[in-house]
């Protein structure tokens, strides 16, 4: 493995700083530009197309082993999953938006652990539904924004991220920096010192 110039080290401390600040500075130009309606749109948007599409393969071993213990149960859930993630995809702003997201919340969070609970392997089981449950924390979490001062909340929100990311970026570079000069010094101190031979 080739050891790293001192060149290349002092390269990846700076281009990290770059895009460090470049990302905290999109975030915040996002949080300053775009409409907070327009980015939760699209956040369930996206969610929706996850669930629907995450419940396809459920639903297809659900029908292939309906009369197997829990064959029912998983064409139930997995159905009713991509129809609400499908509806969510189309219908995710105003009062019916609202309404499918706390469904859905609740479908993707007490479903997936009734399925974890009487299955036989619960924690193969919890491979499959973390996902889910995981999409529907994320609803639980913006549900306050739908519902709420929406603008207000999300701007400041992001605005508090891209700080973050900004300040994060500039210690890391900082510690960085300083443990390079260190190593850089040491390294120094410790090359070995030619001595020129004297001609007797």
């Amino acid at each position: 493995m080739a050891t790293k110039t001192k060149k290349s080290v002092l390269a990846e401390i700076i281009i990290s700083l770059v895009f460090g600040l470049l990302f905290g500075g999109l975030i915040l130009l996002i949080a300053n530009l775009l409409d907070a309606t327009d980015i939760i749109k699209w956040c369930l948007i996206i969610a929706g197309v996850i669930i629907a599409v995450t419940n396809i393969a459920p639903l297809i071993r659900g029908i292939v082993h309906i009369t197997e213990k829990g064959g029912v149960l998983d064409v139930i859930f997995s159905a009713l999953g991509i129809v609400l993630g499908v509806l969510l995809a189309i219908f995710n702003i105003g009062v019916l938006g609202d309404v499918i997201t706390v469904l859905l919340a609740v479908y993707l969070i007490v479903f997936p652990i009734i399925r974890i609970i009487i299955a036989p392997s619960k924690k193969e089981q919890l491979s499959k539904e973390w996902i889910r449950i995981l999409i529907g924390a994320i609803l639980i979490v913006f549900m306050p924004f739908i519902f709420g001062s929406l603008n207000t909340i999300v701007d400041l929100v992001l605005t508090i991220v891209g700080i973050v990311i900004i300040v994060l970026t500039v210690i890391s570079f900082v510690l960085s920096l300083i443990a390079y000069i260190k190593a850089t010094k040491k390294a120094d101190e410790e090359a070995p010192v030619e001595v020129e031979a004297t001609e007797e």
